[in-house]
């Protein structure tokens, strides 16, 4: 659908209680929403700032962080950036 947005809500815990690890989801998460997509993290602060820092190396603009009480939410929008293609020596 043209202008249809995909928005996820990740509960970073829900990967440890299914044992899973956080970096293929952000990996898929990356994959799948569009730039200009949006993603809310909701977990221990520990396991939020893996995901931040996750996120910034993909060139995300994290836009919310906050933490109280050891829990943590943050809320990234995709960027336009896409690694440039080196060309592969002659």
């Amino acid at each position: 659908m043209p202008g249809c947005q995909i928005n996820f809500w990740l509960d970073a815990h829900a990967c440890v209680f299914f044992r899973c690890a956080v970096l293929p989801v952000v990996v898929e998460v990356d994959r799948v929403v569009r730039p200009g997509g949006g993603i809310i993290v909701r977990d221990e602060a520990g396991a939020v700032g893996e995901v931040e820092k996750l996120l910034r190396s993909l060139h995300w603009d994290v836009r919310l962080t906050f933490s109280k009480n050891d829990q943590g939410v943050l809320y990234a929008e995709k960027s336009d950036w896409r690694p440039e293609l080196i060309e592969e020596p002659a």
